[in-house]
């Protein structure tokens, strides 16, 4: 999974770099979504995350985030994401562990009746 995005100024934490909290966000998502290629409707929640800035990431320039699953077995998923500069050089990187979110969130509740969709 991958996915383009300039992060805009108003999420700046340094004059002209990203927050490192986006960042981390970013990561998060495309990891998520990764785990979801097989099955759009297969939710996971983060149990574990650990990032690594490896440069500044710069406000309003396209970085690529690219998402992947290492593993998955039962309830639990081991994902990898990565932020690149557009040169090619890493920016951040992160190991997840996600857990399929509980059924009992969903029992006698739909999708929609939560206001969440899967956007193609």
């Amino acid at each position: 999974m991958w996915s383009e995005y300039a992060i805009p100024e108003r999420y700046e934490g340094y004059p002209g770099v990203a927050h490192g909290g986006v960042v981390a966000a970013i990561l998060d998502e495309i990891c998520g979504r990764a785990a979801m290629i097989m099955d759009s409707n297969h939710f996971m929640l983060t149990a574990k995350m650990e990032v690594k800035y490896r440069s500044p990431v710069p406000i309003n320039v396209k970085m690529r985030a690219v998402g992947r699953v290492v593993k998955q077995r039962g309830r639990i998923a081991m994902t990898r994401g990565e932020l690149w500069h557009p040169d090619g050089k890493l920016a951040a990187e992160a190991d997840l562990t996600l857990a399929d979110l509980p059924e009992k969130l969903f029992r006698d509740r739909s999708l929609d009746d939560l206001g969440w969709r899967v956007y193609e």
